[in-house]
């Protein structure tokens, strides 16, 4: 069966699962190209999505937003006749976007003929606003990719090591994870910060550690390539996700899978898959420093039994092969369907 994948594979998740699903279909790739960055790239990957979407048995969109309303309005004008159309959904669309272009994910939604969502409270809210897709919408939480995010032997410190990575932006809150750190070092507790990404807010975070003496304590690693990567994961104990909100966040499913003790603010099913123990609301800084300060005393073996258990976890509910085989079954129904 041929399946054609419009999505971006420059995101590695994206790219993960396109891949996975060559093991099931002939895969043709269209890449994502957003209108307001290149119009000819975007006017070139309409034109490649109508040229493959009469050649395929069904049609496979990343995010309910801009190229699924597209899609759905190909399928409207008739330009694109009878093919399957299966959307993966986000958090980003049923807040975001769905508040922004409502007519354009509300078409998308209803002409889509099957709706993946990658958690519980995308799928809620992608109900709530529609209650028509209870009928054609599922949860298939986003997979990692096991053998690749796997714990190696990596040299480490002597104490603790607490790491964060993502965009340098403000959702992300690395500003107050910094600041929560700092008064973990008042107090004299010993604890280290590694951050890896890039972003506008970089100048901003480099000017506070100078002010505040910070510089031998936080280390901007800087944006991590993807070959590196695992060996940065494996660098540090402790990881750390202080954002305002995420979709169903893929670095702590990333660093789970390399083994690593997690801490994180509790934004959309992050209650589902970590010991709710080590979850915060974003904001409750004294509760986070306490958290730090827990993890950062305990002995490396312990730390190392907290990451085992979240390792098993990742491999028995976010394996990606596992994954991609469920959304791969779920395209094969809807195919199969379609031609009766």
């Amino acid at each position: 069966m041929r399946l054609l994948f419009i999505g971006d594979p420059n995101s590695s998740f994206q790219r993960d699962l396109m891949l996975q699903l060559r093991e099931y279909f002939r895969v043709y790739l269209v890449q994502t190209n957003p209108l307001r960055k290149n119009l000819r790239n975007f006017l070139f990957s309409i034109l490649r999505s109508i040229v493959y979407g009469r050649r395929v048995d069904a049609i496979f969109v990343e995010f309910l937003a801009h190229h699924a309303f597209i899609i759905a309005l190909f399928r409207l004008l008739g330009i694109i006749k009878r093919k399957p159309i299966i959307v993966r959904c986000h958090r980003f669309e049923v807040y975001n976007f769905a508040k922004r272009f409502w007519p354009a994910f509300r078409l998308a939604a209803l002409m889509s003929d099957f709706v993946i969502c990658v958690s519980k409270r995308t799928y809620e809210r992608l109900v709530s606003l529609l209650p028509e897709m209870k009928k054609k919408a599922i949860i298939i939480y986003n997979g990692v990719d096991v053998d690749r995010f796997r714990p190696i032997y990596v040299e480490k410190e002597k104490n603790i090591v607490v790491g964060s990575l993502g965009a340098l932006i403000p959702r992300k809150g690395f500003l107050e994870l910094i600041r929560c750190i700092e008064g973990l070092i008042r107090e004299n507790v010993e604890i280290k910060l590694r951050i890896g990404g890039k972003g506008p807010l970089r100048d901003k975070i480099q000017k506070y550690l100078r002010e505040h003496d910070l510089e031998g304590y936080v280390i901007l690693d800087g944006f991590i390539p993807d070959e590196e990567l695992v060996r940065w994961y494996n660098s540090i104990d402790v990881f750390v996700l202080n954002s305002k909100s995420e979709g169903h966040p893929m670095v702590v499913l990333e660093a789970m899978s390399c083994g690593l003790h997690v801490i994180a603010t509790l934004v959309d099913d992050l209650d589902e898959i970590l010991d709710k123990k080590w979850l915060y609301r974003f904001g409750d800084w004294e509760r986070l420093k306490h958290l730090l300060r827990e993890a950062t005393t305990m002995d490396r073996e312990t730390v190392e039994k907290i990451g085992k258990t979240n390792r098993k976890i990742v491999l028995e509910r976010f394996n990606l092969k596992k994954q991609a085989m469920r959304i791969a079954k779920v395209i094969e129904y809807i195919i199969a369907r379609h031609r009766h």
